[in-house]
């Protein structure tokens, strides 16, 4: 499979791919990108659904209520949870000006 992929990027890209990656790296970095991606998001997935039924478990009302972990949990989970729009804020400061 990854044979095919490489010989259909050489002829698709053939006429306009001047660069000193050759296409073969190419598909090696993209190969690589992939699984970082997919072994990072199934990790935060599956950490943050534990975080989360923590939460859920441990407030005032839930099933097995438990003061100190909830209130532990919380605010770590508040702050991870800004996280992607303070990247966005810093992203975007040079668009501003």
């Amino acid at each position: 499979m990854r044979d095919l992929i490489v010989q259909w990027l050489t002829q698709v890209t053939a006429p306009f791919w001047h660069s000193s990656l050759s296409i073969d790296q190419f598909v090696t970095a993209l190969q690589e990108t992939f699984q970082m991606v997919f072994f990072s998001l199934l990790f935060g997935c599956i950490w943050g659904l534990i975080q989360g039924i923590t939460l859920v478990v441990t407030r005032t009302g839930g099933i097995l209520q438990n003061r100190a972990i909830y209130y532990f949990l919380n605010p770590i989970v508040n702050a991870l949870r800004s996280l992607p729009f303070i990247i966005l804020l810093i992203a975007v400061i040079p668009l501003t000006k």
